[in-house]
């Protein structure tokens, strides 16, 4: 626990908050406050649905952070998810699907009536203002975000493209949309090319990783067993002035150590951006995995994971972020236009009944993926 702040609080932190929320009270779905003279907390406070992400807090969130960036010293944040008060704990476990899903029934396949809309469209609406959010995000060079649970999704996007992220012994991170009929979107198409085989394997598979494998593999920039036990020490060394990335260097109890996991990555997943390619390597290992994991790819959505290899063929050579999610903004809106796509199925199947058996619209080697890479009709911006 972070003991109370005594000493007077510096105008970084306690009158930038005051100020502003002032200004702008933040929503129950959202805790804000000041932890130090260096440093403002936000907690995303929905546990109950392990803290998911709403369009509410995207849309709070962004002009808070504008407002960070404006600043000439801005305060440190420190970003975590609230205590779900079970076993499972929670940094963000993705975006809010289910709302979309409704949303898209309604639009796109007139189950529903389409007056609730109030001529918002929210397959829309909570892509372009989330891809935004992740975009200010990767430009704020003052944020630590805490993994302490489960980091999935759009939790990853709330996350990775910040400054610094620290992974902890409960940490469960993953990219799981293919399983839902969707693609690891939120800016995925920026940092999965730069791991290998590696972000090829998240991107098909959903497969989680530990806190410790999430360090090595660079996702978290610092791990550490129990981020309880050095939180205060860590504040109140911000707090002193020294540099966050040296503070938390300070901690790291660094990554794993390669596996046998790691050689079949190499050689069934490395370069390869044709889904015919990784099942061909799989059946060919002689790995002890890889007749599972090319079973775990069999059942996700053919259109997802082959989308997914384009998307992250096409983020390879691009040059910065926000190219990536005005790429994947077009992806989502030509996945939320298909009535009978595999989105709707997927989250009907895992998420809304939960039979978990999705029957999925087309077989891997069936799938256009040219057109999920076309223009949307309004385009994406910063």
């Amino acid at each position: 626990m972070i003991v109370p702040v005594v000493a007077p609080l510096l105008p970084s932190s306690s009158k930038f908050l005051q100020s502003y929320l002032t200004r702008s009270p933040p929503p129950p779905s959202l805790l804000i406050d000041t932890l130090s003279s260096s440093t403002i907390g936000i907690t995303l406070n929905l546990p109950k649905s392990f803290n998911a992400l709403n369009h509410t807090q995207v849309s709070y969130l962004s002009p808070l952070y504008a407002h960070l960036l404006s600043e000439s010293t801005p305060p440190y944040v420190i970003f975590k998810g609230a205590d779900t008060g079970k076993k499972t704990k929670s940094f963000c476990s993705g975006g809010d699907v289910v709302q979309i899903y409704k949303e898209g029934l309604i639009r796109y396949q007139n189950l529903g009536d389409k007056s609730t809309l109030n001529n918002v469209d929210g397959t829309d609406i909570f892509f372009r203002d989330e891809y935004k959010l992740n975009n200010l995000i990767s430009n704020f060079k003052s944020q630590i975000s805490i993994w302490d649970g489960i980091c999935m999704g759009g939790g990853v996007g709330l996350s990775i493209h910040g400054s610094h992220r620290v992974s902890t012994s409960r940490t469960v991170f993953a990219m799981p949309e293919s399983g839902i009929g969707l693609f690891p979107d939120v800016g995925g198409s920026a940092w999965m090319p730069g791991l290998g085989g590696w972000g090829i394997y998240l991107g098909v598979t959903g497969e989680r990783v530990k806190g410790e494998t999430a360090r090595r593999l660079g996702l978290s920039t610092c791990h550490v067993g129990d981020w309880e036990s050095v939180e205060e020490k860590v504040i109140e060394r911000l707090d002193g002035g020294e540099d966050a990335g040296e503070v938390l260097a300070s901690v790291d109890e660094g990554g794993d150590e390669r596996g046998a996991l790691d050689d079949l990555i190499d050689e069934c997943f490395e370069g390869k951006f044709q889904i015919g390619e990784i099942f061909e390597a799989l059946e060919k290992s002689e790995h002890g995995e890889a007749e599972r994991i090319k079973g775990i790819i069999e059942t996700k959505s053919p259109t997802s994971v082959e989308v997914t290899l384009e998307q992250l063929r096409r983020g390879k050579s691009m040059s910065s972020i926000s190219d990536c999610l005005e790429m994947e903004f077009n992806i989502s809106q030509a996945m939320m236009q298909e009535p009978n796509g595999d989105f709707y199925e997927g989250i009907r199947a895992v998420l809304v009944d939960k039979d978990g058996a999705p029957k999925w619209d087309k077989g891997f080697g069936e799938v256009e993926v040219e057109k999920y890479f076309r223009e949307a009709e309004e385009k994406w911006t910063p």
